[in-house]
């Protein structure tokens, strides 16, 4: 290489690192494999986006690089993973719910978002467009409109539910033999109760809060989530789990069958980080802000 090659040559774009091999899965940078690791209390659990959206609490469905590192529930699924670009993030919490206060001023490593954060940019940046029923808290008229939809949506459940005891009603009206004494109805619909607030984040629930995280990542080109714990290895969150979880084996945990996948899938280096995925980010993100035939510090 001369002094001067690295002026001349085209500059490094994000596409240039590949994390996935010919499959489209992404390579464990622990193993040397393309599989992934998460343990489970089910050997038939569905990794479902559905799941994710009503149930889970996390930003998306956990894996690890070494099978010895999952939360050790009962059961290991050794699944590859469709993933070719995880945004690096410093923590795995949505700390900022539950009405905890979230620090400001700053992230918590460094450059790398915390889940807290990215909720709060998303929302402000995509929450009208992926949770439209929110709209602008700020525009006019907008805590009378928050009012009348849940109006409305609460009286269209009581009308349901006094047609469903009146038609069973009926029904035992015209039974000739019918005791009227024990007349057993459904149980009166719980009522959304939600309190409209101008701070936007509030009136989101916790799963939406994550749903909101899932979808701005989607739309900015993302198809996961990435950071480690304290043992420097990768560890993932898949956001689209229906569409990128591709299972290989599920076995029960401290049995034969669970030996096998540890021996065969052997650590080769320790301590990883996060390299490669930091350095696409950082790519990525200088290609949306400068274009993607730019050089950094190039006007």
């Amino acid at each position: 290489m001369t002094a001067n090659s690295f002026f001349i040559r085209p500059p490094q774009n994000s596409s240039d690192i590949r994390l996935t091999d010919e499959n489209g899965f992404l390579r464990n940078p622990v193993t040397d494999g393309n599989t992934w690791f998460h343990s489970s209390r089910d050997h038939d659990t569905i990794f479902s986006d559905e799941y994710l959206d009503s149930h889970s609490a996390f930003l998306g469905t956990y894996h690890t690089c070494d099978p010895r590192e999952t939360l050790h529930n009962g059961f290991l699924h050794e699944n590859h993973i469709i993933m070719s670009h995880p945004l690096v993030t410093s923590n795995h919490h949505d700390y900022g719910q539950h009405g905890q206060n979230m620090p400001r001023g700053g992230v918590t490593r460094g450059q790398f978002s915390d889940i807290a954060h990215l909720v709060e940019h998303y929302a402000y940046k995509y929450g009208g467009r992926i949770l439209p029923q929110y709209g602008d808290p700020s525009a006019p008229g907008a805590e009378e409109r928050f009012y009348a939809e849940q109006e409305a949506r609460n009286n269209a459940r009581i009308k349901s539910w006094k047609d469903q005891c009146d038609r069973i009603l009926q029904s035992r009206d015209s039974d000739p033999w019918n005791v009227q004494e024990n007349v057993y109805l459904p149980s009166k619909p719980r009522l959304d109760t939600a309190q409209f607030s101008s701070n936007y984040l509030e009136n989101f629930t916790n799963l939406q809060r994550l749903h909101i995280v899932r979808r701005g990542l989607s739309l900015e080109g993302y198809d996961g989530a990435v950071f480690h714990y304290s043992s420097g290895n990768p560890t993932i969150f898949v956001l689209r789990p229906t569409e990128q979880i591709r299972s290989k084996r599920v076995v029960k945990e401290n049995t034969k069958e669970y030996d096998t996948v540890l021996r065969e899938n052997e650590v080769k280096r320790t301590n990883v980080g996060l390299g490669p995925f930091i350095r696409k980010n950082d790519l990525f993100q200088a290609e949306l802000a400068r274009g993607i035939d730019s050089r950094a510090g190039v006007e």
